[in-house]
């Protein structure tokens, strides 16, 4: 198989699905930390930022902060996506019943499919695809043949599935790579939001009692929590739309081959 570029030392993986989500975490730590150090001693909170800005001036902090959340980010990227997606997945659903919402309420067929799917790479959703693809006349029906959803093997089909578009057009796949980049970051923010919530409560615990520590540790608190619930509850949309994705990918491919639209042959219809 081969590239026509070299892969990437640091990827959008990284970045976004490890860097970023590594900040945020090493930030609400960091506060925790000067609200037990410094707050609890009579320092305000204006006054423990000029102490940090004073400490963050030597040239060798920059580098060790990068490092320190790279480092922390990594925890959740080095966890599989799936434990993740089925919490959130839980909690939407309790959620919904305790509004009295049922699956049967959701009008779009894809959202439907989607939200009550077993598990990714949820191929009723993809199924939903096929069927608007079909009817706009963009491909066969028996173009792609789908695993039983609760069948062992189905992660290794749309795994094969990726390696094919990867080998038949690298751009197609850099895309579907930008696709995978932004679950991860889902993923990293949704833990660097608990993350932000359990430093604010250490902060309330074991911090200073004096009103700005208490009123910032409030704001980390509130803005924590809003990055759980939008991160999380938004974790199988991103992650359904980079499944479909692919999908789309590997029926074009399998419906018009890989000579520039030449028909791939009837015997490997279905096959996949």
């Amino acid at each position: 198989m081969k590239f026509p570029t070299p892969v990437a030392r640091f990827s959008t993986l990284d970045l976004f699905g490890v860097l970023m989500p590594g900040f945020f975490m090493t930030g609400t730590v960091i506060f925790a930390f000067l609200d037990v150090l410094k707050g609890r001693d009579g320092t305000s909170v204006f006054q423990a930022l000029l102490y940090l800005e004073g400490w963050i001036t030597h040239w060798s902090v920059a580098p060790s902060i990068l490092f320190l959340s790279y480092l922390i980010g990594s925890i959740p990227r080095a966890f599989i996506v799936g434990p993740t997606d089925d919490l959130c997945s839980k909690i939407r659903r309790q959620f919904r019943a305790i509004l009295g919402r049922r699956a049967d309420d959701i009008q779009n067929e894809w959202r439907r499919a989607l939200l009550t799917a077993g598990f990714f790479p949820y191929p009723s959703a993809m199924q939903c695809t096929l069927n608007e693809l079909v009817r706009h006349e963009e491909v066969r029906n028996d173009v792609v043949h789908f695993l039983p959803e609760e069948k062992p093997g189905i992660m290794a089909v749309f795994d094969y599935w990726k390696l094919v578009i990867c080998n038949r057009e690298p751009r197609a796949f850099a895309y579907i790579q930008s696709l995978e980049a932004r679950v991860r970051f889902f993923v990293g923010m949704f833990w660097a939001g608990v993350l932000g919530a359990g430093s604010a409560l250490v902060s309330v615990i074991a911090g200073s009692k004096s009103a700005d520590w208490v009123v910032a540790s409030i704001c980390l608190l509130t803005l924590s929590g809003l990055v759980t619930v939008v991160f999380g509850m938004r974790l199988r949309f991103v992650r359904g739309e980079e499944a479909c994705q692919v999908f789309s990918a590997h029926a074009e491919y399998k419906t018009n081959g890989t000579n520039g639209g030449s028909q791939p042959r009837e015997s490997d219809a279905g096959n996949r």
